[in-house]
C-alpha cells in the first residue's frame, strides 16, 4: 500500500462492502503495479506497462487514474487464483473508465476470458460493433454467451468518465449493467458459469496465446464482489467517485 498517496473515503468505503479484491489504481506516477487494498495478495503486476497518475473522476476523493495507452499494449493482470475467480455465483464488477477513443474493435475495463474452453468467465468492456459498454459471462466450454449493453445510456462519449457496475444474480437468473447510477439493462441468465483458469486483468482480455484488446483511456476505482452490491451501495459509490 505504500504507493497509494493515502486512503480516500472513496477507498474507505469500497473496502467496508467486502470485496474479494479493490484496485484504487490512484499510484503515484512510475508505480510499478496496481494494488489490492483488501489483502496485499493480489496485486496486479503481471506485463504491468500502464501509466498511472493521471487526472481520476473526482475532486476530493478519486482525484487520480491510470491511463493505459491501447496503442502500447498497456494492461495489469494475475493469475487465476480462488480470490479472483467466480463461477456459478453472484457477483458484482465496479469501476470508473474513461475512454479517449473509439477504435476498430473491442476495449476490455475488466476481464476474466481465456479465449477458449475451461478458461472463461466475464469480461466487461466497450464494444465498437454497438458502441456500448458491455458486460457478459459464459459457459465452461466457452460456446454460450449472455450479454448485456449499456442501451439505457446509449453511445459513451470519449473523454468522460463513466461509472460502471455490472452484476449476475442467480436468485433472479439476470445479468446486469448499470451507468452512471442510472437505469439498469438486465437479461435472463441462461447461461451455467465455470471458475476458469484465466487471468484477472484491468487494461485488456488474457487469452491463451497472449493478450489483447487493450483499454486505450483511463480507469479508476475497480473491485470484485462475491455478492450483489444494492442499489443503495452502486448509488453511493457513483457519488463519493464524483466527490
Amino acid at each position: 500500500m505504500s504507493d497509494i498517496l493515502n486512503l480516500n473515503t472513496y477507498d474507505n468505503y469500497v473496502l467496508s462492502l467486502g470485496p474479494a479484491v479493490y484496485y484504487p489504481l490512484t499510484e503515484r506516477a512510475g508505480n510499478n503495479r496496481a494494488n489490492d487494498l483488501v489483502t496485499g495478495a493480489n496485486h496486479l503486476d503481471n506485463a504491468y506497462t500502464a501509466d498511472p497518475g493521471s487526472a481520476g473522476p473526482g475532486q476530493t476523493s478519486l482525484v487520480r487514474s491510470t491511463h493505459f495507452t491501447r496503442a502500447n499494449s498497456d494492461q495489469a493482470n494475475i493469475l487465476d487464483n480462488d480470490t479472483v475467480s467466480t463461477g456459478d455465483i453472484d457477483f458484482t464488477l465496479c469501476g470508473w473508465a474513461n475512454k479517449d477513443s473509439s477504435p476498430a474493435g473491442e476495449m476490455f475495463i475488466i476481464s476474466k476470458d481465456g479465449g477458449i474452453a475451461n478458461t472463461s468467465e466475464f469480461g466487461l468492456l466497450w464494444s465498437n460493433v454497438e458502441n456500448r459498454w458491455r458486460f457478459y459471462i459464459t459457459n465452461q466450454a466457452r460456446a454460450v454467451f449472455n450479454v448485456i449493453d449499456a442501451n439505457t445510456l446509449g453511445v459513451p462519449s470519449n473523454a468522460t468518465w463513466y461509472f460502471i457496475a455490472a452484476w449476475v444474480d442467480r436468485t433472479a437468473a439476470t445479468v446486469n449493467i448499470q451507468i452512471n447510477d442510472g437505469a439498469i439493462d438486465s437479461i435472463a441468465k441462461t447461461v451455467t458459469m465455470f471458475n476458469g483458469t484465466a487471468r484477472f486483468g484491468i487494461g485488456g482480455r488474457q487469452i491463451t496465446a497472449g493478450s489483447d484488446n487493450f483499454f486505450d483511456g483511463s480507469v479508476a476505482g475497480v473491485s470484485l464482489s462475491k455478492r450483489i452490491l444494492s442499489s443503495n451501495e452502486r448509488t453511493k459509490l457513483y457519488q463519493l467517485g464524483l466527490a
